[in-house]
């Protein structure tokens, strides 16, 4: 499954030929025999005509005023007014003058309150980077701080390779990030998003280790390449390839721990107003070294900021993407995030590639029969992150006091 930096929602022409494919029983997911988990034309265009009901359901709940989403009644309701004396028109004007600097408090108040509601928590908004180093722009100086050790990996925007830092052997992650969306960035923002959002993220140099996220050490701009330097745990593993060192699925309780890291590293980029986007195993390094092996996020280069309102441009993993873009082509931060979870920890456990459609239309079956007998807790939590309706899915603090992962 690779990573797209950006995908159009699904035309009116194309929905109606492609949302018989999305299928499910309730809140909850299909029993299927079959376990492909890559449907095909044929596939999608057999399903039943109960899954047209379903997404006729499922529209018919986006319009229905009682089951609108909670940010959206925020909206309608948060707004206030100032009450100001009628006694004269200076004191009237002496008291929109004095109410002028609560202005901007109400409206932080109104933004936290649509994040709580939409996401669970608070979570800070879009700023200006106002902390971020100058761009270098030296090959001389990055050929001499940075040494090359492994070889070059094709990488989503570029390539990478393993590297270290020559002063002291730190061992990195060297990623060059080509293309025109690039000098777009530049051109713009004279700082790639990349590189604003992996900041906010994990902090400077000095943070290296002490978040989950991956910390940026230094960046540069060559010859219209960025190049990105980031830390690089050793030792390390990617979390796809020790899936297949464990044989393609984990046991419960280690997927446990390894989903309780995770939840809480999404609800921490959230709260630094960075939501990732492209949550898979593909994008996640695990760290070895300490006695509980820890899961540590890597790749940026889909993520945004935390938006108050919905996106309409997916960036990331087609496969991965949650089923309100397929049906309304809009999705929100929280909900998107937990449903990325719930299907990587579907893969996880059961040994198939999660996708979307793959859940949806009953092929890739949820019950107690997976490589190893699940507990009652654990498929309700799969199922909370799964629910097909974005507003009765679970956000991420209720994900963390879960009692699965107790």
């Amino acid at each position: 499954m690779a990573s797209m930096h950006s995908h159009e929602p699904l035309s009116h022409e194309k929905y109606h030929k492609n949302k018989t494919s999305i299928t499910e029983s309730g809140s909850g997911l299909h029993s299927c025999n079959s376990t492909d988990t890559s449907p095909t034309t044929s596939d999608t265009s057999t399903c039943s005509s109960k899954a047209s009901a379903d997404v006729q359901e499922l529209r018919k709940r986006k319009a229905s005023p009682h089951d609108e989403m909670p940010s959206k009644r925020q909206r309608c309701t948060s707004s206030s007014t100032s009450e100001t004396s009628p006694s004269s028109s200076k004191a009237q004007k002496r008291t929109r003058e004095s109410s002028a600097g609560e202005e901007e408090p109400r409206k932080r108040q109104k933004s936290s309150e649509r994040n709580q509601n939409s996401c669970g928590f608070s979570s800070s908004q879009e700023e200006k980077e106002t902390t971020l180093p100058g761009v270098n722009t030296s090959k001389a100086d990055f050929d001499a701080k940075y040494m090359r050790l492994g070889n070059v990996r094709n990488d989503d925007f570029g390539f990478a390779y393993d590297g270290c830092r020559t002063r002291d052997f730190l061992p990195v992650t060297i990623k060059h990030v080509q293309g025109a969306h690039v000098i777009r960035q530049m051109d713009l923002f004279k700082i790639p998003i990349e590189v604003a959002l992996m900041k906010r993220a994990s902090g400077g140099p000095e943070s290296v280790g002490k978040s989950a996220s991956l910390t940026l050490l230094d960046w540069y701009y060559v010859e219209h390449d960025v190049i990105l330097v980031i830390e690089r745990p050793a030792p390390c593993l990617g979390l796809k390839e020790y899936l297949d060192f464990k044989g393609g699925t984990l046991q419960e309780q280690e997927a446990k721990v390894f989903m309780t890291q995770l939840v809480e590293a999404s609800i921490e980029m959230f709260c630094k107003g960075v939501f990732h986007r492209d949550i898979r195993s593909e994008n996640i390094l695990i760290e070895m070294d300490p006695p509980i092996p820890r899961c540590r996020i890597a790749n940026f280069a889909c993520s945004s900021y935390v938006q108050r309102t919905c996106q309409h441009m997916l960036s990331g993993t087609l496969a991965c993407a949650p089923p309100e873009w397929y049906v309304y082509g809009e999705y929100h931060a929280g909900p998107t995030t937990a449903w990325q979870l719930g299907a990587m920890l579907y893969r996880w456990l059961h040994g198939f590639k999660n996708s979307t459609f793959g859940i949806l239309s009953g092929k890739m079956q949820l019950s107690k029969d997976s490589a190893t007998p699940l507990s009652e807790d654990c498929l309700d939590f799969l199922q909370l992150c799964l629910r097909k309706n974005p507003s009765e899915r679970g956000n991420l603090r209720q994900l963390q006091r879960h009692p699965w992962l107790k």
